[in-house]
């Protein structure tokens, strides 16, 4: 019943967000941001060390069990049809505030920061499937260093919806 609800609360507001969308026109699910999407995409770049299982035993992710994004799995939508480019630690711009955990050449490459998981994206496929619904949940790590500038973090994230938006996207949360 929660993972219901939390699939239409997400619907809803991306419905209040872009207009009025029709469920069946919304085939697929791209997601952009930080630990609160992450899948395991940071514990794969890190080859297992982060985050630590110590701290997250949920098998990659920054949380007690599953993310948000993988309720949609159990949507047929959705199955199969979910790309998720979010990384653990990302800023809404090209930072990420985990890589100074970690000594210089560690990681096989520094874990990317919003603008840098779209621009990825971007680089492979130009023009966005118009039918899929982007998600961009990135915000909390612009505010660890101090002092924060919410007035950069609302300008990279107009920056990222408009990168989309250009490519393409039409529904976008």
């Amino acid at each position: 019943m929660k993972k219901q609800i939390l699939v239409l609360s997400i619907l809803s507001i991306s419905t209040l967000i872009t207009g009025q969308v029709s469920a069946e026109e919304i085939k697929g699910l791209t997601v952009f941001g930080d630990s609160l999407s992450d899948n395991g995409n940071a514990f794969k770049a890190t080859n297992g060390f982060f985050p630590p299982n110590n701290l997250y035993p949920s098998q990659g992710r920054f949380s007690n069990g599953q993310v948000w994004v993988e309720y949609f799995n159990d949507d047929p939508r959705f199955t199969n049809n979910i790309s998720n480019f979010a990384f653990g630690g990302a800023q809404t711009g090209t930072e990420n505030a985990e890589n100074l955990k970690f000594p210089p050449g560690f990681l096989p490459f520094p874990l990317p920061g919003l603008q840098t998981e779209i621009d990825q994206v971007l680089a492979k496929t130009p023009r966005l499937d118009s039918n899929r619904l982007y998600v961009i949940w990135a915000g909390g790590n612009d505010y660890l260093n101090a002092p924060p500038n919410p007035i950069i973090s609302v300008t990279n994230l107009t920056t990222a919806i408009n990168k989309l938006t250009s490519a393409g996207a039409i529904y976008s949360l």
